[in-house]
């Protein structure tokens, strides 16, 4: 119903009878529950929506403030946390502001014994829809449903995909021995094939229950800047425009705080007080919502004063962020970029700006957390604007596969623009480095193996073309395997703690795949180097490892924090794997498991001090006791770590000491 109101509140008499239908409904519906003081106020809602509509766009615009404050104040009081009288007050100021020509009695204790008391929450995750010009052909039923049955719905669907692929998987792969053949396995594939796109309809529908529009959390954000706005005096219109886009609710809480924190910087610090406004008039704050494909883009703008880019970059060069030179040359928006530094603006750097950069380091951590970007214009005199793109959903979604090294990387298929073989495009030079030029546009070519970490030299015939903001990237790699559906799950936290990955999935034949933040994998790009080896060059001999132990998930961490390191890795799932990898290419060094079946890691290093006395041998366990130590150090091992206390710098520091690295 604040939607509506807003809408009203823009100038447009036109949903007039819409919103006193609502009115009516929602008045019958508040006085059948019990609800008295909430219907009294709806019912003086609809008298003075009535007496407006009637005397001009003027007073309809005056009315819908007064109308909009009302409703906000009976929000507030369904969500305190009791009943009692004093809370009642928000009602009384609710009719006093709706109606001040019939100052409203307060409402009957009897009546507020009877009201429910709402807890206050983050923002609604359900409500419904106002109706629009386009006809609804069927009525839709609501129910209440618990958020964590809706979790165990999802994970267990889920669970039984990820299985039902495995299977699929390994029935495929027999189907084509001559023994399957001949048993007459092939002929159940097309019963597979149609089994699986049901299940995926299923797991489908599931997944669409964690959806939430996105209306309610945009109203909270409106009453929210009406109420900064009126406590410093200042006119505010607030125009929102929801579209029906709806998000995760997972995506939602995650960029909640931030949309917060954008709207209190846009009242608090965009919009001058009215004597400041040079003849603008009253205020405007406009909040939008749209779906763009697997994306949500929000954007808060203001017409307020705007961000001033000339002593933005004074400031940058006082501050020594930027030298002078190179802050002659940036554009406005790089300059623009620097306020999402931690504490950049400050009061005693730039007062029309204090408060701009606090925070706003944290608003933008957040967003690319989960895969999205965030980036602001602004114009003197005019406003600033904010956009936020974020995924739809992070819990399950499309991505592209590719290797690098040993490892297996995915990016969101929303981030990749193309995907094209090198060798049909020219190649350039630029002020950055290399140049691919695609249509009539020459991006900048990095390296996805420089950018993920060193790697075993190889070619790099093809690229992805990344979008993050309004700014395009073409990283060579190896040809990609593919673009598959992926489950989301958390990622170890030292991983995730370099920014380009935030999380892993698994594959259908099993294999891990660490999941990678576009945003993040361009800052380490910028950090690691721009070179875009398109040919396997000669490279220096790296130290060798072998990580041996019985976890899947355990080995392909390890590769990916050593090879990050510099090393080169090898790595076996159990003893015995281990000692025929050990016979045939002997490493520089052993990272061993201890509890593993048939053979463990005691044993291996028994018998690999049999053959070699000096070989560095490292123990990493999950057991830490005193005896398992002595033993380990009796059987000759170099160094022992417990994975509950693992450190990577401590571990890679140790290994380097151990083959002779500095």
């Amino acid at each position: 119903m604040l939607l509506w109101i807003g809408e009203l509140e823009a100038g447009d008499p036109g949903h007039v009878q819409e919103l006193r239908r609502e009115l009516h409904t929602l008045k019958g519906e508040a006085t059948m529950l019990g609800f008295g003081p909430m219907s009294e106020v709806v019912h003086a809602v609809e008298s003075r929506l009535a007496k407006a509509s009637g005397e001009g766009a003027d007073a309809l615009r005056d009315a819908t403030r007064d109308m909009a404050a009302g409703c906000d104040s009976v929000i507030r009081w369904l969500q305190s946390a009791s009943t009692e009288t004093g809370d009642l007050s928000r009602a009384r100021d609710a009719l006093e502001l709706v109606n001040s020509a019939v100052p409203a009695a307060p409402p009957s204790a009897a009546s507020a014994a009877e009201l429910p008391a709402a807890p206050v929450s983050a923002p609604a995750i359900a409500s419904a829809h106002p109706q629009g010009s386009a006809p609804q052909p069927k009525a839709e039923r609501w129910v209440q449903v618990s958020a964590r049955r809706i979790d165990e719905l999802c994970e267990r669907a889920s669970d039984f995909e990820v299985g039902f692929r495995a299977l699929s998987y390994e029935l495929r792969a027999l189907s084509d021995s001559r023994k399957a053949v001949e048993g007459g396995l092939r002929a159940l594939l097309p019963e597979l094939d149609r089994t699986r796109a049901a299940l995926e309809e299923i797991t489908g529908s599931a997944w669409a229950l964690r959806l939430v529009p996105l209306e309610p959390a945009l109203a909270e954000l409106v009453a929210h800047a009406r109420e900064i706005a009126a406590s410093q005096g200042k006119r505010l219109r607030v125009v929102v425009r929801a579209s029906d886009a709806q998000i995760e609710r997972t995506v939602l809480d995650v960029i909640w705080e931030p949309l917060l924190h954008l709207v209190r910087n846009a009242v608090d610090h965009g919009i001058e007080l009215p004597a400041d406004r040079a003849g603008k008039g009253e205020a405007v704050l406009l909040v939008e919502a749209e779906a763009l494909g697997a994306s949500i883009q929000l954007s808060i703008a203001d017409d307020g004063a705007g961000i001033d880019v000339k002593r933005l970059r004074e400031t940058a060069v006082a501050r020594g962020m930027m030298p002078s030179a190179a802050a002659a040359e940036a554009s406005d928006a790089d300059v623009l970029d620097l306020i999402f530094r931690h504490g950049f603006s400050t009061k005693t750097t730039i007062s029309d700006l204090s408060g701009r950069g606090i925070g706003l380091d944290v608003v933008r951590s957040s967003v690319e957390s989960i895969g999205g970007s965030v980036r602001v214009s602004s114009e003197v005199g005019k406003g600033t604007r904010f956009v936020l793109a974020v995924p739809a959903s992070i819990s399950k979604e499309r991505a592209l596969v590719f290797r690098v090294g040993k490892a297996l990387y995915a990016l969101p298929s929303r981030a990749v623009a193309s995907v094209v073989q090198l060798a049909d495009l020219p190649l350039g030079k630029g002020p950055e480095g290399p140049t691919v030029t695609l249509g009539d546009e020459a991006l900048p070519l990095r390296s996805m193996g420089a950018a993920l970490g060193p790697v075993d030299p190889i070619a790099e015939p093809w690229a992805a073309v990344i979008e993050v903001g309004t700014r395009r990237v073409a990283f060579s790699m190896d040809r990609p395997l593919g673009e598959v559906a992926l489950l989301r799950r958390p990622v170890d936290r030292l991983l995730a703690a370099s920014g380009a990955v935030n999380g892993s999935a698994i594959l259908e034949d099993g294999r891990i795949v660490l999941m990678l933040a576009a945003a993040g994998l361009l800052r380490q790009s910028d950090r690691h180097g721009r070179g875009a080896p398109l040919a396997a060059p000669s490279a220096p001999r790296r130290s060798r490892v072998l990580v041996v132990d019985d976890s899947a998930v355990v080995r392909d961490l390890m590769a990916q924090v050593l090879e990050h390191a510099g090393f080169a890795v090898a790595v076996a799932p159990g003893g015995a794997e281990a000692l025929t990898e050990f016979s045939a290419r002997r490493p520089d060094l052993v990272l061993l498991d201890i509890d593993m079946p048939v053979v463990d890691g005691f044993e291996v290093l028994r018998r690999i001090r049999d053959v070699d006395a000096t070989l560095p041998v490292v123990m990493l366990s999950l057991r830490s006791s005193p005896a398992d130590h002595r033993r380990a150090e009796r059987l000759g091992a170099s160094a022992y770590f417990t994975k509950a206390e693992f450190q990577e710098t401590t571990l890679v520091d140790a290994l380097r000491r151990l083959v002779g690295e500095s």
